[in-house]
Formats: C-alpha cells, structure tokens, sequence
C-alpha cells in the first residue's frame, strides 16, 4: 500500500501534463533542520543512478499547476530495506 506524505519542495516545480508523474527525489533538511523535498533536476528514466539517490517521488497530478518553492507537495517515501 502506497502511502502519500506531504513535504514542501526546495526549488519551483513546472506544471504537469495530461498524465500523472512521479519525480524523483531527496528528502534533506533546511538551515533549520525541517525536511523538505529536492527534485533531481534530471528526471531522464535511463539515469539510474538517480533513481539509486533518490528516497522519495513526489507525485504530481495530471494537469497539475506549477508550485513554488515552499509548496507542500505529496509523496512516496522509498523504502531502502
């Protein structure tokens, strides 16, 4: 079962196309030591070693709108084990 949290993002996101995607990310820690999520600037789906880096995807809805920095959005924790 998939659990969606929500966290706010580091950097703006673009908006979103017709299908829902899934970005790979890096939960880290701002200069106060709440977490946020970073996207990896490169999303290509051959990287994988992005995919190796990454402990989260955030999940941006079809037709999503652009968010800025700071914006909550949701996501799936990886689970590494």
């Amino acid at each position: 079962i998939e659990e969606h949290l929500n966290l706010p993002t580091v950097d703006a996101l673009s908006g979103n196309g017709d299908r829902q995607a899934y970005l790979r990310a890096k939960v880290v820690t701002d200069d106060e030591g709440r977490p946020m999520l970073r996207a990896f600037m490169d999303q290509d789906s051959a990287l994988i070693q992005v995919f190796a880096q990454s402990d989260a995807l955030i999940v941006r809805p079809s037709q999503a709108s652009p968010a800025l920095p700071g914006a909550l959005v949701s996501f799936i924790r990886l689970d590494r084990r």
